[in-house]
């Protein structure tokens, strides 16, 4: 037995509010595993909420997921993460140098 531990995240299988699919009719792969389920094995010392934080934080980060999607990943509102992503130097408005031009009508 390794000294990780494991964090479980269920992916969103529903990104465009369409009514529920019947469990039985989700994807799974050849072990019979959800296939939007992550399972990651975690090094020691890092938690699964830290592992959580980090990977909401990186997502955001990147676009992949908006603000609320993030926070709640994370397991925080909006208004908290917002806070944590100014402790990890990560913008909540990324404009580039033009769009920002533009939005002050310069």
């Amino acid at each position: 037995m390794s000294n990780y531990s494991q964090l479980l995240i269920e992916g969103a299988s529903n990104p465009l509010n369409k009514p529920p699919i019947h469990p039985a009719a989700h994807p799974r792969d050849s072990a019979g595993i959800p296939a939007n389920l992550l399972k990651v094995n975690l090094p020691p010392g890092l938690s699964e909420d830290e592992a959580k934080l980090l990977l909401a934080i990186k997502l955001y980060e990147v676009g992949k997921v908006s603000l609320g999607q993030a926070a709640k990943i994370a397991g925080f509102s909006k208004r908290a993460f917002m806070e944590i992503l100014g402790r990890y130097k990560v913008p909540i408005f990324a404009y580039s140098p033009e769009e920002l031009r533009q939005e002050l009508g310069m």
